[in-house]
């Protein structure tokens, strides 16, 4: 596994396409879903979400707010987006159970 992360460059209407709030987003490698992957940071194995993390398992978007400050000269130039999560992370036969999650994302976007 790879530790670089290629940033898409998105324009606010594609992040507007693709942040619903209220969405349940499903987990995989397929269009339209998402993986999740945790570091253990002691042995650095990383587990993650696949097909099997879909049976009772959740991952919500809360909120989408855009980010910037155009009061004080500063453009809309992102999203921030809250979700909530529960769900099983695999490496291998391993698993771990993740509950109670949350996570806050900042998608930036670019004013072509």
């Amino acid at each position: 596994m790879s530790e670089a992360i290629e940033v898409p460059e998105w324009t606010r209407e594609e992040l507007e396409s693709v942040l619903l709030e209220g969405k349940n987003y499903m987990f995989g490698d397929g269009p339209g879903q998402i993986r999740l992957i945790i570091k253990e940071p002691i042995s650095n194995v990383y587990y993650q979400t696949d097909d099997r993390s879909n049976a009772d398992d959740y991952l919500v978007l809360e909120s989408v707010e855009e980010y910037g400050s155009p009061e004080v000269g500063i453009p809309y130039f992102g999203k921030i987006a809250r979700f909530t999560f529960q769900c099983n992370v695999y490496d291998g036969d391993k698993r771990w159970r993740l509950t109670n999650g949350e996570a806050v994302l900042f998608f930036r976007y670019f004013n072509f």
